[in-house]
């Protein structure tokens, strides 16, 4: 049974390969090379897997066998796509008609919004990751900070990082875990509270986007000789296990269900 996805690219063709849970390959399927490798997916408790287009206008919706069943095309920009506990499927977008920053609530169905809080002014956020409360974190890469929000009151809290430039986040029990692309992990407490620890993922010594499911962090990134690598780790960012995805190529997203 699939469940962990990954985006790559090589001789500019785009892939998605899926893994089971233990790591063997399952499937690997064609995408069209607008889906931009560079932006974040999102896989709901159905096994469906979004996408976001390269043009940042369109979200497409595959089942688990990888056959296209939806395209949603907005005028707003859409820059980050989560799933949440709730059976919703949210992005982070951006109206540049009035200036505003939001997340979107969206069925998983027809990804049809159905509600939106807004982040303010436009900022650039880099990582969106939900955990099972429903609270939304953030990598706001225009003020270098660590954000949290409540998708009905709004900010909770936010505290200054250490290290931004195209972040991924995940969020598994009381940890954040945070890429730096294509050189920190590092994690820390999803209250934000404390400091930001970094942690070397052994085998992927480039690492370039995290996701999670309900247990594990997933990493995806380059190992010593540039392969692309996948791996799974505890909350510890201990290693459970890593595998070669393509030898050579170029990354791009990961992601699971994560609840």
């Amino acid at each position: 049974v699939p469940v962990i996805f990954v985006v790559y690219n090589t001789a500019g063709i785009y892939y998605i390969r899926s893994y089971t849970t233990g790591g063997t390959l399952v499937d690997t399927w064609t995408i069209e090379t607008t889906e931009n490798i560079g932006n974040p997916m999102a896989v709901d408790t159905n096994t469906n897997v979004y996408t976001i287009t390269g043009d940042q206008h369109s979200i497409k919706k595959r089942n688990s066998s990888g056959t296209l069943v939806l395209t949603k095309t907005e005028t707003n920009w859409i820059y980050q796509i989560a799933a949440g506990p709730d059976g919703y499927i949210y992005t982070q977008e951006y109206d540049t008609d009035i200036n505003i920053g939001y997340i979107s609530k969206r069925n998983a169905s027809d990804l049809v919004s159905v509600g939106t809080k807004s982040l303010g002014s436009i900022n650039t956020y880099y990582g969106m990751a939900i955990d099972s409360d429903g609270d939304f974190y953030l990598m706001n890469d225009s003020t270098s900070k660590y954000e949290r929000w409540d998708f009905t009151t709004g900010l909770i809290s936010s505290v200054t990082a250490d290290h931004t430039t195209f972040n991924s986040l995940g969020v598994v029990g009381t940890k954040l875990a945070d890429v730096h692309w294509l050189s920190h992990a590092l994690t820390r407490l999803k209250d934000l509270s404390g400091a930001e620890t970094d942690v070397d993922l052994t085998t992927i010594t480039k690492p370039g986007a995290v996701g999670n499911t309900e247990t594990h962090f997933l990493f995806a990134g380059y190992n010593a000789s540039d392969y692309v690598t996948l791996g799974k780790y505890d909350t510890s960012l201990t290693k459970v296990w890593t595998t070669v995805v393509l030898n050579g190529g170029s990354y791009g997203s990961i992601a699971a269900y994560p609840f």
